[in-house]
C-alpha cells in the first residue's frame, strides 16, 4: 500500500510539474468525486487520483508522516484541500500527520479550519485539535471554524457521541479548556448548553493523569451547570458528571451522598449521573442503582432521572435498562418517566446506528402517548412532548407550531455539511418565531380543548427557548458560498416574549376574579409566565443585541414578579410546581446580575450583593429563601444570613436618619454581605456624603447651586444602580465617567440642579414631583426628606407689592389671559381701536423675579432664540407670527388668532373616525416637519393644541350641535398652536429644566426631565397619544390615578401594553402606533414617515 501511494503521488506530481494547467481538473475531480474531471484527465492520471481517493483516508499516521517528508508530499496537501468539504472521506488523521512537520503546520491548520467549517461532524471535530490552544482559537481567522464547532458540538451532544480525541485536546491545556468550555459556561444559554454537551462528549478523553488543578477547575465549571434549572443544560451536565466519575473514583462518593441525601434536585442530578457511569464502574456500583430503580416506591421523577441516562445505560448495563424501560412502558412514572425515556431513545435514534434495537420500546412509548387521556394540562403537555420525540419513528411531520423541533432538525443537517439553503431556512425559521408565538398564545387563551391548549403552551415555551438559544446564530456565521445571510431582526419578538409574563399574570388575575374553575390551567399559566421571564433574561444582552440589556431586563423582571399572587405579601402557599419555577427564575436573576460565580467564591459573596439590591428594590428579601430549592449545595445558613442582612440593610437605610447619617451603618451591612466593593455600595456612599454636605443648605446660601448639583448627581447615580442590577452588583469603577450615571444624565444634572435650587428658594416642593417620581421610591424618599429640610431652613420670600394689572403690553391691549407655560404667559390681545385679535406671548414676571441673574439671562436668551426661530416659520399648519421684539429688556411674540375649535373640543362632541383624522394627521405632521426643521420641539402636542380652522361667521363660536357635522362645517386646515413649551432641540446645560414640559397621557418618556438634547420625535409620541384620545376618549395610562406613578409609567412602561385597548384599530395602525410610541426615540418614525404610513393605512 505504501509503495502504491508513493507511486500514485509521484505520477500526479510529475504530471502537474510538466502541465500545471491540469491542477483545476484534478482539484475538481477530488472535490466532487467521480462526477467531475473525467474528460480533463488522462486515464493514468485519473486512475492515480482515484486510487489516492481510496488509499489516503485508510493510510496510517506513520506512513503519512513519512510520505509528507518527501517532495511528493505536496500532492497530499492538494488532495486534502480539495476534500475539505467532502462528507464521504476522512481527513483529520492526514492533517494530523502533516502537523507533525514544522514546515507543514501552518498549511495543515488552514485546511483544518476549512474542514471544520465544511466537513461532516466526526471528522470535522477530529480536526479541532489542529487549531492549536486557546490563544490560537481567539484569532480572527478562526471565527468561522469556532462558529461551526458550536453546531458540531451541539449535534454531538444531541447524539451523545464519545469523542476521546476532543477530550485530550480540551484537557491538554488550561487555555483550551477556558476557551472551549469555561468561557461558554459563563455566557449565554446556548453557551451553557454547549459547555455541558462538550463535557459530556469529551469526558471519555480525560486522563487520570490530567493536571489536578485543571480537574478542579472542571468541577468548578460543572457545578453551576449541574444546578442550572434548564433541562437542556443540567441533563447533559449530569451525564458528563457520571462519565467523569468513571475516571476519578472519588466523585462516586459524592454521587452516593447525593443519591441518598434529602435534596430532590441533587438526587435527580445524581441518579442521571449514576446511570451514566461507565460499565466498569457500574460493575461495582450497579447494585446501588438496581435497588433504587426497582424500588416500588421510587417516584416518577426518579425514574425519569435514570431514564435520561438512556444513551449510556442502554450500552453499559443493558439488562438494567431493559427492566427500567419495561417498568416505564407498563405505566410506572406516568408521563414524566415516559417522556424522559422517549427523549433518551430519541438520542439513540438520532445517532442512527441502533434503530432496530430500540424500535420496539420506542413504538410502545409512542402508542402510550397516542392513547393518553389526561385530566391535567401539565400531564397533556408531557404526553405531547413524548409524541413529538417519537415522531421520527413514523417520519411524521412536526407540528407547525413546533419551531423548536424544526430548528433542531436544521442543526442536525448543518452538522453534516455546511449548506447555504439550510442557513437561509434557519433565518426564515427565526423570522417566524413572532407570528408562531402570537398564534400559540391566541390558542392558549382561547376556548379550545385542554389538549389543544396544552400543545400551544408547549409551542409558546419552545418559541421562547428557541429565541434564547438562537441556534441560527452559528449557522449564519459561516458562509459556504461566500454570501452572507443577515441575522433576522428579532427586537419585536424579544419585546413580545418579555411582555408576555406580565400579560399572563394579568390574565390569571382576571380569570380568578371572574371565578373561572380551571385552577389547574391558571397554575400552568403562572408557571409559563415565570419560564418565559427566564428565557427573556437569557435572550437579552449585548451578545444578542436584543432588549435593553441584562440589567434593565432583570430590574423589569423583579417588578412584574410582584404581579404573582401571594408573592409580595406572603399570603399564599405556593404549589410545588410554582415554587420550582420561582426558584429557577430567582436562580437566573442572581446568575444574570452576579454571573456564574457559584462554586468559585464564598456563597455569601455570590448571593449577598444580590440580596442587598433586592431588599432596596423589592423590599422583601425573605422571598429569596425560595432559592433554597435551586441551590441545594449552598452552605448551610448562607441563604438565611443573606436575607437577614439584606433586611437589616433596608431597615438601616429607611430608619428616618437624616443628612446621610445612615451611611456608616449601611456600609457595614454591605460589607457583611460582601457588597462593599460594588457600584451599589459606592452609589449609596456618594449619596450619604452629598446629603451630609446638604445638611445646612438653604435658599439664601451662596453655595446652594453647588450642593444641588452634588445632590442631583449622587441621587441619579443611586437610581441608576438600583435600576440596573448588573451594573450595581459589579465592582464600582474608579473612573467617574464609567459609574452608574449615564452620560446623558450627567450632562443634564446642572439643569435639574437649577430646578432643585429654585424649588428651595421658592419653598415649592411641587416643582420636583416629576423628578422624585423618576428616581424611584428608595432614592426619592432620601432626597425628598433632605430637600424638605432645606425648604424648612429657607425663610419665606418677602411679599412683593401687588402691581396694578396692566391693560397694555408692548402696544397691545390685553383682552384676557389664555394660559401659561413654565416660563411664558399667553394673552388674547388687540391693537387699540382695531377689531382683529391676536395672541401675545411674553415671559412670566414671577419666573423672572424668582430666577437668579444667571437663570434670568438664560430664560430671556431661550425665549429670544425661540421667537427668532418661529419668526422664520411661515407654514399653513403652524400658527403664524405677526410681530416680535423686545421691550424693556423683555422679549415678546405676537401670533395670529384662529377661528374654529381645538381638536379636544371637536372630538369631545363626537369621537373622530380614522377617515376624519386622516387629514388632521397629515397636516399636523407637515407642521411638525417644518417646526423640527427649524430646530424646535413643540413638547406639548395634544388635542387641545391642534386647532381646526372652521368656516364660522365672524364672532361665532364653535357649537358642537351645528359645527361637529363635517357636512355643515368642514374643517379647512389643522394648525399647531400653543408654543408655551416650545424649545430648541439642543440647549445649554444651564438653560431650561424649569418645569415639566408636556401633559400626562401624551408626554414622551425622554421628555419628562427636560434633557439638554431632545429629538423632535418626542412630538411623534404625543401625536400617537392624540390619535388614541380623539378616537377612543381615553389617554395613555389613564387608569393610573397617582400623578407620580403616571409619569413613571410614561418613563418605564409601554403605552400599548394592553392590546385589548387597540382591538378596534386595523392591525397595520396598531403596528404604526407601537412604532410611534417606542421607548427609544430613535425607533420612532419621523413626522413625514408617520403621515405617509397613516395615509396608506386609512
Amino acid at each position: 500500500m505504501v509503495d502504491s501511494i508513493r507511486e500514485a503521488l509521484g505520477t500526479l506530481t510529475d504530471a502537474l510539474a510538466s502541465s500545471p494547467s491540469l491542477s483545476p481538473a484534478l482539484h475538481a475531480r477530488w472535490r466532487h468525486g467521480l462526477k467531475a474531471g473525467k474528460a480533463a484527465l488522462a486515464p493514468e492520471l485519473a486512475a492515480a487520483a482515484d486510487f489516492l481517493d481510496r488509499a489516503l483516508p485508510e493510510a496510517n499516521a506513520k506512513e503519512l508522516t513519512k510520505e509528507l517528508a518527501e517532495p511528493t508530499g505536496e500532492m497530499i496537501f492538494v488532495w486534502a484541500a480539495a476534500h475539505a468539504g467532502r462528507s464521504d472521506t476522512k481527513l483529520a488523521h492526514v492533517l494530523a500527520a502533516a502537523s507533525q512537520h514544522e514546515e507543514h503546520r501552518v498549511r495543515a491548520r488552514i485546511i483544518a479550519r476549512n474542514r471544520i467549517v465544511q466537513g461532516p461532524l466526526v471528522d470535522a471535530l477530529a480536526c479541532a485539535p489542529l487549531l492549536g490552544t486557546g490563544d490560537a482559537l481567539r484569532q480572527p481567522e478562526s471565527f468561522e471554524a469556532l462558529a461551526r464547532m458550536e453546531i458540531l458540538l451541539w449535534e454531538a451532544g444531541a447524539c451523545a457521541l464519545q469523542l476521546p480525541t476532543l477530550g485530550k485536546w480540551i484537557w491538554g491545556s488550561h487555555e483550551t479548556f477556558e476557551a472551549v468550555v469555561a468561557t461558554p459556561a459563563r455566557g449565554t444559554l446556548r453557551g451553557r448548553v454547549l459547555a455541558a454537551r462538550t463535557l459530556e462528549v469529551a469526558a471519555c478523553g480525560l486522563s487520570p493523569m490530567t493536571d489536578p488543578e485543571l480537574v478542579g477547575r472542571t468541577l468548578q465549571v460543572l457545578q453551576p451547570l449541574l444546578l442550572h434549572p434548564e433541562p437542556t443544560v443540567w441533563i447533559h451536565a449530569a451525564r458528563s458528571f457520571g462519565r467523569l466519575a468513571g475516571v476519578f473514583e472519588p466523585l462516586e462518593g459524592t454521587l452516593l451522598d447525593w443519591v441518598h441525601g434529602g435534596s430532590q434536585v441533587l438526587r435527580q442530578r445524581a441518579l442521571t449521573a449514576f446511570a451514566s457511569l461507565p460499565s466498569e464502574r457500574l460493575a461495582f456500583l450497579g447494585h446501588e442503582l438496581e435497588s433504587i430503580l426497582e424500588s416500588p416506591t421510587e417516584k416518577a421523577w426518579g425514574l425519569a432521572a435514570a431514564a435520561a441516562a438512556t444513551p449510556y445505560l442502554f450500552h453499559e448495563r443493558r439488562k438494567l435498562w431493559d427492566r427500567l424501560a419495561a417498568r416505564i412502558v407498563e405505566g410506572d412514572g406516568g408521563a414524566v418517566a415516559a417522556r424522559a425515556l422517549g427523549r433518551g431513545l430519541a438520542t439513540l435514534w438520532r445517532r442512527g446506528d441502533e434503530r432496530d434495537a430500540i424500535r420496539d420500546v420506542f413504538r410502545q412509548l409512542r402508542q402510550m402517548a397516542r392513547a393518553a387521556d389526561a385530566d391535567a394540562v401539565e400531564e397533556w403537555r408531557r404526553w405531547l412532548d413524548l409524541l413529538a420525540a417519537t415522531d421520527p419513528l413514523d417520519d411524521a411531520e412536526r407540528d407547525p407550531l413546533d419551531l423548536e423541533t424544526g430548528l433542531e432538525n436544521l442543526a442536525r443537517l448543518a452538522a453534516q455539511y455546511d449548506d447555504e439553503e439550510a442557513d437561509a431556512r434557519a433565518a426564515r425559521f427565526a423570522a417566524t418565531l413572532l407570528p408562531t408565538f402570537t398564534e400559540a398564545r391566541r390558542i392558549v387563551l382561547g376556548a379550545g380543548s385542554l389538549r389543544h391548549r396544552a400543545a400551544a403552551l408547549n409551542a409558546i415555551e419552545g418559541c421562547a427557548r428557541s429565541l434564547a438559544l438562537r441556534l441560527w446564530g452559528p449557522m449564519l456565521a459561516t458562509r459556504p458560498g461566500g454570501e452572507a445571510i443577515s441575522e433576522p431582526e428579532l427586537e419585536e419578538t424579544w419585546t413580545t416574549v418579555a411582555r408576555a409574563p406580565a400579560e399572563l399574570l394579568d390574565v390569571v388575575r382576571e380569570r380568578r376574579q371572574d371565578a373561572h374553575d380551571e385552577s389547574d390551567f391558571d397554575l400552568a399559566l403562572e408557571v409559563l409566565a415565570l419560564k418565559l421571564g427566564g428565557y427573556a433574561l437569557d435572550a437579552c444582552g449585548e451578545e444578542h443585541h436584543m432588549g435593553p440589556g441584562r440589567g434593565e431586563t432583570a430590574h423589569a423582571t423583579c417588578l412584574w414578579l410582584r404581579k404573582l399572587e401571594g408573592l409580595v405579601d406572603g399570603s399564599r402557599q405556593m404549589p410545588s410546581a410554582l415554587q420550582s419555577s420561582l426558584s429557577a427564575l430567582f436562580w437566573r436573576l442572581v446568575d444574570t446580575t452576579r454571573g456564574t460565580a457559584l462554586g468559585e467564591v464564598d456563597d455569601v459573596a455570590w448571593l449577598g450583593p444580590f440580596a442587598a439590591w433586592w431588599a432596596l428594590v423589592i423590599d422583601r428579601p425573605a422571598i429569596l429563601t425560595q432559592l433554597a430549592t435551586a441551590l441545594p449545595m449552598i452552605a448551610e445558613g448562607a441563604l438565611e444570613t443573606c436575607c437577614a442582612l439584606a433586611d437589616e440593610t433596608r431597615a438601616a437605610l429607611s430608619d428616618g436618619t437624616e443628612d446621610g447619617a445612615w451611611g456608616d451603618a449601611v456600609a457595614a451591612k454591605l460589607a457583611e454581605l460582601r457588597a462593599d466593593d460594588t457600584e451599589l455600595a459606592a452609589a449609596l456612599a456618594t449619596l450619604a456624603r452629598a446629603l451630609d454636605g446638604f445638611a445646612q443648605t438653604a435658599g439664601p446660601k451662596p453655595d446652594l447651586e453647588a450642593h444641588c448639583v452634588d445632590l442631583v448627581l449622587s441621587a441619579e447615580r443611586l437610581h441608576g444602580a438600583l435600576a440596573d442590577p448588573v451594573r450595581a452588583l459589579h465592582p464600582a469603577k474608579t473612573d467617574a465617567s464609567d459609574d452608574s450615571l449615564a452620560e446623558r444624565t450627567s450632562a443634564n444634572a446642572p439643569r435639574m440642579a437649577s430646578v432643585v435650587s429654585r424649588a428651595i428658594r421658592l419653598r415649592d416642593l411641587s416643582l420636583l414631583e416629576v423628578w422624585f417620581a423618576s428616581l424611584g421610591p428608595t432614592t426619592a424618599s432620601l432626597v425628598e426628606a433632605a430637600i424638605r429640610s432645606a425648604i424648612a431652613r429657607t425663610p419665606p420670600r418677602p411679599p412683593v407689592p401687588k402691581k396694578k394689572e396692566p391693560t397694555m403690553i408692548v402696544g397691545y391691549e390685553l383682552v384676557k389671559a389664555l394660559g401659561e407655560g413654565g416660563i411664558g404667559s399667553v394673552w388674547l390681545v388687540r391693537k387699540p381701536g382695531a377689531d382683529r385679535y391676536f395672541v401675545l406671548k411674553i415671559p412670566k414676571s414671577d419666573a423672572l423675579q424668582s430666577a437668579s441673574d444667571t437663570e434670568r439671562e438664560a430664560i430671556l436668551a431661550s425665549f429670544t432664540d425661540e421667537a427668532r426661530a418661529l419668526a422664520g416659520l411661515y407654514h399653513p399648519n403652524v400658527a403664524n407670527i405677526i410681530d416680535r421684539g423686545v421691550e424693556g429688556d423683555v422679549p415678546f411674540l405676537v401670533l395670529e388668532y384662529l377661528i374654529g375649535a381645538d381638536l379636544k373640543e371637536y372630538a369631545t362632541a363626537q369621537p373622530m373616525t380614522l377617515f376624519e383624522l386622516r387629514k388632521v394627521v397629515i397636516e399636523t405632521c407637515a407642521g411638525l416637519t417644518a417646526l423640527h426643521g427649524a430646530g424646535l420641539v413643540h413638547r406639548d402636542i395634544k388635542p387641545a393644541n391642534l386647532w381646526l380652522r372652521l368656516p364660522l361667521a365672524g364672532g361665532e363660536r364653535f357649537d358642537p350641535s351645528k359645527h361637529r357635522d363635517p357636512g355643515r362645517a368642514t374643517p379647512l386646515a389643522t394648525v399647531i398652536i400653543d408654543f408655551g413649551m416650545v424649545r430648541a432641540s439642543k440647549v445649554a446645560a444651564d438653560v431650561g429644566g424649569r418645569f415639566v414640559a408636556g401633559t400626562p397621557g401624551y408626554i414622551a418618556p425622554e421628555q419628562v426631565l427636560d434633557p439638554v438634547e431632545l429629538d423632535g420625535r418626542a412630538d411623534v409620541y404625543a401625536l400617537a397619544g392624540t390619535i388614541y384620545n380623539v378616537t377612543t376618549g381615553r389617554t395613555f395610562f389613564d387608569d393610573i390615578s397617582d400623578p407620580r406613578e403616571r409619569i413613571v409609567a410614561h418613563m418605564r412602561n409601554d403605552p400599548m401594553e394592553d392590546e385589548a385597548r387597540f382591538r378596534a384599530y386595523p392591525t397595520a395602525l396598531v403596528k404604526l402606533l407601537r412604532a410611534a410610541t417606542a421607548k427609544d426615540w430613535r425607533d420612532r418614525p419621523t413626522p413625514a414617515e408617520l403621515a405617509r404610513d397613516f395615509a396608506a393605512i386609512v
